[in-house]
């Protein structure tokens, strides 16, 4: 849940979340609820992870633009 501050901290065991979410989000669906335990469970280890994949993406991402662009920029001035 990305409203609850446990988020951050995480469990240290399924069980523990598996209380947490009973206790405390008792209205969540189970399909939501599994999408988030294994950030919660690991304190935030995957989640960590997983930021550093898309900001290595994104500065891949970002070096294949700028090399579309300067190509566009010459193809443009070559067929103007």
């Amino acid at each position: 849940m990305a409203s609850c501050k446990r988020q951050q901290k995480g469990f240290p065991r399924k069980y523990n979340l598996f209380g947490h979410m009973k206790r405390c989000h008792p209205n969540v669906n189970p399909k939501e609820q599994n999408n988030t335990e294994d950030v919660m469970v690991s304190g935030g280890g995957r989640l960590k992870e997983k930021l550093e994949n898309l900001c290595q993406m994104r500065a891949e991402l970002d070096d294949d633009i700028q090399a579309l662009e300067r190509a566009m920029s010459i193809i443009g001035d070559s067929v103007s």
